[in-house]
């Protein structure tokens, strides 16, 4: 975190300085400067601590993470643990630009990377949100979602028991003790029935509305194939909604082998190894909505993998940016991101939001768990970014043969373009 160089609410510029990064070092001493974020905790009827250790009796949770874990699934409102605000996001966006121009010192060039691009789009997740966490909190309580939760109800998502038990737990998560006379296994057994039967009712709706190709040609969508067999199914404006996982957008930047390198005479192989590109097993896969009214991905890559056929428990989190998952994702019990903004939506609404003036980033983020069902999710199709099937590439070709899947060939011109983090 580099909790070492802020003091008293203001970033000590000096080691960006040493480093070149005069721009955003400027940038951090304005953002020190501001107001907004010197809100103090609402003082609580019983200590953090003590809330603590009874969120860890009943859930294994401490009280930040089962508070956002709720807030993921509509019971909580307005809970972060962070979040940057007001003239703060806009600040923020600056130095997102900053590290992202020429303007800000190369950074470590490798083989992988001749040009350091990699490395500086991993510093846009990492540098500068050090400059803005501690600087601009949102220190508002979390609020019990009432309207939500009836939603629920009404629905036929969750009982009415259900929702008074979740309340219960609000009450404890805002301080209050716990009833000597409730059951504590059968309120733990509740609460987690509810927010499993939440996550699924996300799930089927995404499961229905994602793209399923049925073989037929029909305005805006071309099948066609390969010399070699491949399917390819080309999209010239027909709707869609997919998810698309970029392939080693992260680690390629921390010294993992890029999407060529990695190519064996079996891809597949690779991508079931669980462990290829990170130091600890990943169950958080990282994905992007995107659909033919908005096409905004992480970063272009020669490889992106599409998913449309998701089970009832592969969404575990979202959110409409980056919501900080990749660095949490060693279990199925922490995917949940790190930047406090996470919340399941429906999927006209995750891609009406993605994208937004004030949004930390100009992509949302899907995170499936890669272990749904014990079973190693798969990707569906390969995404291709181009006019006809000369753009496709040979590695792409081995890709998809490998994985026995079709290519989605998309035009992006006829969806008003392709957006990734750095562009104009």
């Amino acid at each position: 975190m580099m909790s070492s160089e802020i003091n008293n609410g203001k970033q000590e510029s000096s080691n960006y300085e040493s480093q070149g990064w005069d721009s955003v070092a400027a940038l951090a001493d304005k953002m020190g400067t501001l107001n907004d974020f010197n809100a103090s905790e609402k003082e609580l009827p019983r200590s953090v601590e003590e809330i603590d250790a009874t969120c860890e009796q009943l859930f294994g949770r401490n009280r930040d993470r089962l508070a956002r874990e709720f807030q993921v699934v509509g019971l909580i409102d307005g809970y972060k643990r962070w979040g940057v605000e007001g003239e703060n996001r806009e600040i923020h966006q600056e130095i997102l630009k900053a590290v992202l121009d020429d303007q800000v010192a190369e950074r470590k060039p490798d083989k992988y990377n001749p040009d350091g691009t990699l490395h500086k789009v991993t510093l846009v997740l990492k540098d500068s949100r050090v400059l803005s966490e501690e600087r601009s909190y949102d220190t508002r309580e979390p609020t019990f979602d009432q309207e939500k939760v009836e939603s629920y109800i009404e629905d036929g998502v969750i009982s009415k028991q259900e929702a008074s038990d979740i309340s219960l737990v609000y009450k404890v998560l805002m301080g209050e003790e716990l009833p000597e006379d409730i059951d504590a296994e059968q309120l733990r057994k509740n609460v987690g029935l509810a927010k499993e039967k939440i996550l699924k009712y996300y799930n089927r709706v995404y499961q229905q509305e994602l793209f399923h190709d049925d073989g037929v040609d029909r305005d805006g969508l071309i099948h066609e194939e390969l010399d070699d067999g491949t399917p390819v199914v080309r999209f010239e404006g027909a709707d869609f909604k997919i998810l698309a996982h970029v392939r080693n957008a992260m680690y390629s930047a921390q010294g993992e082998k890029s999407a060529e390198d990695l190519l064996t005479e079996d891809p597949k192989h690779e991508w079931e190894n669980p462990r290829v590109g990170t130091d600890y097993i990943p169950h958080g896969l990282s994905t992007s909505l995107i659909s033919s009214d908005k096409i905004n991905i992480f970063k272009h890559s020669e490889i992106i993998f599409g998913f449309t056929d998701i089970k009832d428990d592969s969404i575990v989190t979202m959110s409409e940016e980056d919501a900080g998952s990749s660095i949490n994702a060693r279990s199925r019990y922490s995917i949940i991101g790190n930047h406090g903004n996470e919340r399941l939506m429906l999927p006209d609404e995750l891609i009406e939001k993605t994208g937004a003036k004030d949004a930390m980033s100009s992509y949302n983020e899907v995170v499936l768990d890669r272990l749904a069902g014990d079973e190693l999710i798969m990707p569906s199709c390969l995404i291709v970014f181009g006019d006809d099937t000369n753009d496709i590439t040979d590695l792409q070709k081995q890709y998809a043969k490998s994985f026995g899947i079709p290519i989605y060939l998309i035009n992006g011109d006829k969806y008003g373009g392709v957006r990734a983090l750095g562009d104009e």
